[in-house]
């Protein structure tokens, strides 16, 4: 469904929960490194990231790629990825998909 890019910068990028910086930011992507992508905003100013354990946004100036094909987003969209924190292992079987 998505496809490879790779971080062009010399620095770390923020992986936002939106496609601004006012958005939280939960990550990093680090230069060189390779992510999946799986959307763009309408206007190609941020792209959308597939992780681990949901998806992020990171500004389309900061990734190389030759992807096309894309699924656009509007503007402005915010993920609701959830965290789970202070977990024991004896409840490691909630987690369970």
């Amino acid at each position: 469904v998505g496809c490879e890019g790779q971080v062009r910068t010399d620095r770390n990028v923020f992986i936002r929960a939106g496609t601004g910086q006012q958005f939280e930011q939960f990550g990093l992507a680090t230069p060189g490194q390779t992510v999946t992508l799986v959307g763009v905003t309408a206007s190609r100013s941020h792209f959308r990231l597939q992780l681990d354990s949901g998806f992020g946004w990171v500004p389309a100036f900061a990734i190389e790629t030759s992807c096309d094909h894309l699924v656009s987003h509007p503007e402005n969209v915010i993920e609701q990825n959830e965290r789970i924190s202070g977990w024991a292992v004896s409840e490691l079987f909630l987690l369970a998909p």
